[in-house]
């Protein structure tokens, strides 16, 4: 019984380095990725910084933050910072790889403007463009407000050190002729505070916020509830006044707080883009398998929040509404599937072109 034994062992032994031997072997190895293309040099930590908490993007960010995670085998951190210039603060200093927001955060950091203009104007590229991000001034349901020329004497929100919501307030107002002299200024720390400043009665207008974001359900949900102020897409010297202050576009929103199934309401809109800050921290090899990640698992992800089902390939190859030239490394991917045409060849130099005469 104890020769049965040890014969046993040994062929066990035997066996295990027969398959020992063959692993070592380069053409019998399986790739570390488990296909057939070698696994991209990546960082093991990449940070997104986000507007605060209760916005669309970060919600809609952390559910991307998951995807990559899980996709790259990377550990993604995601903060949010309650203001513009401290959200490109982490970016430009090389302390965050992407931000995540909508179009209008790059606005005053790419162009220079207001609390940028000591800065000048910056490098920024899209990662990905998303969808549409239906945006709105929203005023208490059981509120008097029913138009936006109503804000007349009334208080609104001002963020210091964040003219992404700053900026899009003056537009909106811009829409109904009036300007910051016409209402009264009510100074709030972030994007959130200004969402809870219209819960408690604070403010009697919040603006401009998401209409998916976490901040307007909540808003939606405590008493008085929530009603967005309309913007009549007809109204075309409303959107020429509003166009010259801000990047916004007419849109019909059928869904977001308070609006019920079956209703909609003419609001403002931008797109949801994810960017990087000029092309050094994340270079060429990062962008192209972010770029990556969200192609290729948007069935997967595309039902977690109300934004992401927007985040296709044809929406990010929409140019109609883009600000900011994409990233080498999402090009090569958009080459890599045949979907980069010579038409977002000529746009993409035109916009870099414009974008580097600023810097």
């Amino acid at each position: 019984m104890r020769k049965l034994t040890l014969l046993v062992m040994a062929l066990v032994l035997i066996m295990s380095l027969s398959v020992g031997i063959l692993g070592c072997g380069g053409e019998e190895q399986e790739p570390a990725n488990g296909n057939d293309e070698p696994k991209p040099t990546l960082p093991s930590t990449i940070v997104i910084t986000t507007t605060g908490l209760g916005s669309a993007a970060h919600g809609w960010s952390s559910v991307l933050g998951d995807t990559f995670a899980s996709q790259l085998k990377m550990s993604v951190r995601q903060i949010p910072h309650g203001t513009d210039v401290a959200r490109y603060t982490v970016l430009r200093d090389g302390d965050a790889e992407l931000v995540a927001a909508s179009s209008i955060n790059g606005w005053a950091p790419t162009f220079g403007l207001d609390e940028f203009s000591d800065w000048g104007p910056q490098p920024i590229y899209m990662v990905w463009q998303g969808s549409t991000l239906g945006t709105g001034v929203a005023v208490k349901a059981d509120s008097d407000i029913e138009t936006m020329a109503d804000l007349a004497g009334k208080k609104v929100n001002f963020v210091p050190g964040m003219p992404s919501i700053n900026r899009g307030l003056e537009a909106h107002l811009a829409f109904a002729g009036l300007t910051w002299d016409d209402v009264v200024k009510v100074d709030f720390p972030s994007y959130g505070a200004v969402m809870d400043g219209l819960k408690l009665g604070t403010v009697d207008a919040a603006g401009v916020i998401a209409l998916t974001a976490a901040g307007a359900h909540d808003i939606a949900s405590a008493p008085g509830g929530i009603k967005w102020l309309p913007m009549p897409a007809d109204d075309t010297a409303g959107w020429q006044r509003l166009s010259q202050i801000a990047p916004y576009v007419p849109q019909v929103a059928t869904h977001g707080a308070g609006i019920a199934e079956g209703e909609s309401v003419q609001t403002s809109a931008l797109t949801n883009n994810i960017y990087s800050y000029g092309i050094e921290v994340v270079d060429e090899v990062l962008a192209y398998h972010l770029a990556k990640v969200i192609h290729t698992q948007w069935e997967a992800y595309k039902d977690r929040h109300p934004n992401l089902p927007g985040f296709t390939v044809e929406n990010a190859l929409n140019f109609q509404f883009s600000a900011y030239p994409y990233h080498p490394g999402t090009i090569k991917y958009f080459k890599e599937i045949g979907m980069w045409t010579a038409e977002h060849d000529a746009w993409q130099a035109d916009i870099l072109a414009a974008m580097n005469a600023r810097i």
